[in-house]
């Protein structure tokens, strides 16, 4: 049973987010409807982080790595969303090719993170 459940969440957090963001692209036709939807897909790739850390053993809780996560993942969505720009960051990603695909894999990771 402990198998069905840790990797089943994962699984869950996928299905529920894809048919959250389908329903609202459909159904929801607003102005802040893109932002939404973006917001949805963030926190899901957090979660799905999240529940990927299955570290059992948690002697130091560390404040550090959780702060330095919400941090990354907010400015990230931020950024993402158009509301917030570094130039500095932007050349950055463009000179290492740093795109959707690779923001998504550090939501992950920062879920992850926050976990650990």
């Amino acid at each position: 049973m402990g198998d069905a459940k840790r990797l089943g969440l994962p699984v869950v957090i996928i299905f529920i987010s894809a048919l959250l963001v389908k329903l609202i692209n459909r159904f929801l036709q607003f102005s802040f409807t893109p932002t939404l939807i973006t917001f949805l897909i963030v926190v899901a790739l957090f979660l799905f982080g999240m529940v990927l850390n299955v570290n059992r053993n948690r002697r130091h809780p560390a404040v550090f790595k959780k702060v330095f996560a919400i941090l990354v993942m907010v400015l990230l969505m931020l950024m993402q969303m158009g509301y917030f720009t570094l130039p500095m960051m932007k050349d950055a990603f463009d000179f290492f090719g740093v795109d959707a695909f690779f923001i998504n894999m550090i939501y992950i990771f920062c879920g992850y993170l926050f976990a650990d």
